[in-house]
């Protein structure tokens, strides 16, 4: 008698630890080290405010801005309101992000490819819509589940370029995605080495096929970008838009002083306090990376718009979506 209770404790004790995972954690796949980290580190973000996904947001991240903390605010508004998230790093981060700005590459590091991240980002996806995650739906409710397969590519600065090229590379993941928004989207980089400072230059990038990329897309696509955005401005826009062969597609724009590049990216770090002291962020990332009424007003309204299936129609965004 005394040897059941004790393994029922015993197993009682493993399901508590199992299902102990907080709201939001995030589950690693990858390899680091000290200097370099490897690009097919991935996070997932179950959402524990429904017992079901009401589906999954990919995020792509920006040129080296492969933290998820970056787009923290973003990804627990998504979560907050039922929508798991897959943020997959599918560019090399430490010393390989110099290599990957164009400076001092005899360090190694990732060749700078659209071609090969949208790869990384894939295998990322790939692996996280296979990840079990255990959490608590509520104190007295464990959970275990994989993000729904239902995805939305919500895609940032290069970072566009990848999701834009998804379709194309992998057959599986595009007959999941079911909408894609490119925020501030920029599929030719190396014609912002205007606005860098002095002595950094964008890199020669192995960059997609624009039009094979687009021919793929069949899906409701948004672009997004801001008034005060140089580098994803209505040249960058109009690669993505003529080329995608879906008819219900709409590109928008905030008006806002705040609308700048970085949108819809957070101050985070030691790193982005000092290039915001010193006004590099203006330069090295096309503005500061701080979250404002406008993120939550425009970038949001217009994902959760586009979820429900209707970008190509007018809406405001300054009406609070739900």
């Amino acid at each position: 008698m005394r040897k059941k209770i004790f393994s029922a404790i015993v197993v009682m004790l493993l399901i508590v630890t199992v299902f102990s995972v907080k709201a939001n954690a995030g589950y690693v796949s990858g390899t680091n080290t000290p200097f370099f980290e490897d690009a097919t580190k991935t996070q997932v973000y179950i959402s524990t405010s429904t017992k079901t996904s009401k589906g999954t947001v990919v995020i792509l991240h920006g040129m080296i801005l492969v933290a998820p903390d970056i787009y923290q605010n973003l990804i627990n508004d998504l979560t907050n309101r039922g929508y798991d998230v897959i943020f997959p790093q599918y560019q090399e981060a430490g010393f390989a992000i110099i290599s990957s700005m164009g400076l001092l590459a005899m360090l190694g590091g990732d060749n700078p490819s659209h071609i090969q991240w949208t790869r990384n980002a894939i295998s990322g996806i790939n692996w996280a819509l296979t990840a079990m995650i255990p959490y608590w739906y509520n104190w007295y409710t464990p959970v275990l589940r994989k993000p729904s397969s239902n995805l939305y590519i919500f895609a940032h600065s290069i970072g566009g370029a990848i999701g834009y090229n998804i379709p194309l590379l992998s057959s599986d993941l595009k007959a999941k995605i079911k909408g894609i928004v490119l925020a501030n989207a920029v599929v030719d980089p190396t014609v912002l080495s205007g606005a860098m400072p002095a002595g950094i230059s964008m890199p020669a990038i192995e960059m997609i096929n624009v039009p094979a990329a687009g021919a793929q897309i069949n899906v409701p696509m948004l672009y997004l970008n801001g008034s005060q955005d140089a580098w994803a401005n209505d040249q960058q826009a109009s690669i993505f838009m003529n080329n995608a062969a879906t008819t219900n597609k709409k590109k928008l724009k905030a008006i806002s002083a705040d609308a700048d590049h970085m949108a819809p990216a957070t101050n985070q770090g030691t790193l982005f306090d000092i290039l915001s002291w010193t006004g590099l962020t203006q330069t090295m990332l096309g503005g500061d990376a701080e979250w404002n009424a406008m993120d939550t007003t425009f970038y949001i309204p217009a994902i959760l718009h586009l979820i429900n299936g209707n970008p190509a129609t007018s809406f405001n965004p300054a009406i609070s979506w739900q």
